[in-house]
């Protein structure tokens, strides 16, 4: 009997400049918000050697970049599940999502502040 694959692909301190926040100051200037991703899906395909067995990790960075850009969200949890709706819409190999977004600059007493939200398909 074959068992269901849970294999992770990640991504670590992706770097985005977004205009993100509650204050009347966060929304004149983006900010960098620091993403980290582990996507977890069946990688048993990809023995194939062929990317279209996989999931292509530079077009997920390029889904995440364009969503945050173009994001109207203030809060990062918001922004959080959008890009995770996002992944799940475009990536089908996609079972599960943890996601942690930093915001480094939100308070200068720390050194980052953040979320970190994990959610499977539906």
């Amino acid at each position: 009997m074959s068992e269901k694959s849970s294999d992770i692909v990640f991504i670590k301190e992706l770097k985005i400049e977004s205009t993100i926040g509650i204050f009347p100051h966060e929304k004149i200037l983006p900010q960098t918000l620091i993403i980290d991703l582990e996507m977890e899906c069946d990688l048993s395909k990809s023995v194939s050697d062929k990317i279209e067995d996989t999931l292509d990790y530079a077009a997920v960075c390029n889904l995440i970049i364009d969503e945050a850009k173009n994001s109207k969200a203030e809060l990062l949890e918001k922004l959080a599940f959008n890009l995770i709706d996002a992944l799940f819409a475009n990536f089908s190999l996609i079972d599960a999502v943890r996601i942690q977004i930093r915001k480094p600059s939100a308070l200068e007493f720390t050194r980052n502040v953040g979320i970190n939200i994990r959610r499977t398909r539906a």
